[in-house]
C-alpha cells in the first residue's frame, strides 16, 4: 500500500494474507476495493475513502483527532426464504457487511496531553476537538 504515490511502500496486514495478488479493482459505488488472489478466491476491502483521503492530504493525519465521511448506511432485513433450497454443486457464502453505519475516525498514537486516570474510573481528560468528536460519537451510538 503507498499514499505518496508510490515513493515509499507499507505491507497491508490487516487481515489480508500472504497471498500473490492478480488483479485490482474499486467498485464504482460501494468504493470498496475488492483484490483477485492466486488461490484465495477474492479478498473486499470495505470502503477505501478514508485511505483516500489520506493519499490526498497527507495533514489528515497531522491532527490529533479526524472523522472521515461516512459512506451511506442502509437499513435492512435479512431471513431466510422458506422452502427448499438446491445448492447446485458448491456452497458459496462469505460475510456481508456488519449492521449499522461504518465510522472511520484516526486517533493519532501518543497523543496522551493532559490525560489522567483514576484507578477505577480510568477517566482521561481530552482537548477540545476530541471532547466535540466524542459527543458526537456519543449522539450516534445513544
Amino acid at each position: 500500500m503507498s499514499l505518496n504515490a508510490g515513493e515509499s511502500w507499507q505491507k497491508w496486514t490487516a487481515g489480508f494474507p500472504t497471498v500473490s495478488t492478480k488483479d485490482l479493482a474499486i467498485h464504482p459505488r460501494e468504493e470498496d476495493l475488492v483484490i483477485g488472489t492466486f488461490g484465495r478466491a477474492a479478498w473486499v476491502l470495505d470502503d477505501i475513502r478514508p485511505l483516500r483521503a489520506v493519499a490526498g492530504n497527507p495533514h489528515a493525519i497531522a491532527a490529533p483527532f479526524n472523522l472521515f465521511a461516512p459512506p451511506t448506511a442502509y437499513l435492512a432485513a435479512y431471513q431466510q426464504p422458506t422452502g427448499s433450497r438446491f445448492g447446485a454443486d458448491a456452497l458459496y457464502q462469505g460475510e456481508n457487511k456488519k449492521y449499522g453505519a461504518m465510522i472511520t475516525y484516526f486517533i493519532k498514537e501518543g497523543n496522551q496531553r493532559g490525560a489522567k486516570e483514576k484507578d477505577d474510573k480510568k477517566e482521561i481528560a481530552l482537548n477540545p476537538v476530541q471532547k466535540t468528536a466524542l459527543k458526537a460519537l456519543k449522539i450516534l451510538f445513544s
